[in-house]
């Protein structure tokens, strides 16, 4: 029994909080439970770092709030581009497959020359300039830029994402996030691996 289904089993909860509750159990799993095995073990789990940010971000999604004029139709995918980060991007490709946020499809690209819609912007830390270079094609837009570098989030990036000894975490920048539009809904607060930096948490 998957967790969608066990929460769709309590009486008088409608199936979009349902979904959302059974995301935001996975979450917590995909945060804690290396933490939790790693107090317990003397060597933790091992999982590539590729796998654990690919299935964080993937996880994290559905509770992002993008404005409501981003997409012209619920047929509008959302788009995540990666750059200089191969092994992400693949493992994205994999989660995304027959995967839907919030009714819209998920499609993977790794070029900008693939789309020109961009809603999640995944910077790789081979990236080297950061936000530098792509800034004109998110400027001003409502895109959630990711990265993987320390920093990233204090240098105008949106959601960092680090591992350390099989533990992810999140550093979220609020700040970067509403100058284009984008809020984060308040189950997010509930998760202790998270660092809000240049704002609180959106309790």
């Amino acid at each position: 029994m998957t967790p969608h289904s066990i929460f769709r089993c309590v009486p008088g909860l409608s199936p979009p909080h349902a979904a959302r509750l059974a995301g935001l159990w996975l979450l917590l799993a995909i945060l804690w439970v290396p933490q939790a095995a790693a107090q317990n073990s003397s060597k933790p789990p091992s999982a590539p770092e590729p796998v654990l940010k690919a299935a964080l971000l993937m996880k994290i999604l559905p509770f992002i709030q993008w404005p409501t004029n981003t997409f012209d139709s619920t047929n509008d995918p959302v788009v995540i581009l990666v750059i200089d980060a191969p092994d992400i991007h693949d493992q994205l490709r994999k989660y995304a497959t027959n995967q839907t946020i919030g009714g819209h499809p998920v499609v993977v690209h790794r070029t900008l020359a693939e789309t020109n819609h961009i809603h999640v912007l995944f910077v790789g830390r081979e990236h080297r300039r950061g936000l530098e270079d792509l800034q004109p094609r998110v400027s001003n837009r409502p895109v959630l830029t990711v990265g993987e570098q320390t920093g990233f989030a204090d240098t105008g990036g949106i959601v960092n994402i680090l591992v350390k000894d099989q533990r992810p975490s999140l550093e979220i920048s609020r700040e970067a996030a509403s100058k284009v539009g984008i809020r984060f809904n308040s189950n997010l607060a509930l998760l202790k691996s998270i660092h809000w930096i240049h704002g609180s948490d959106p309790r």
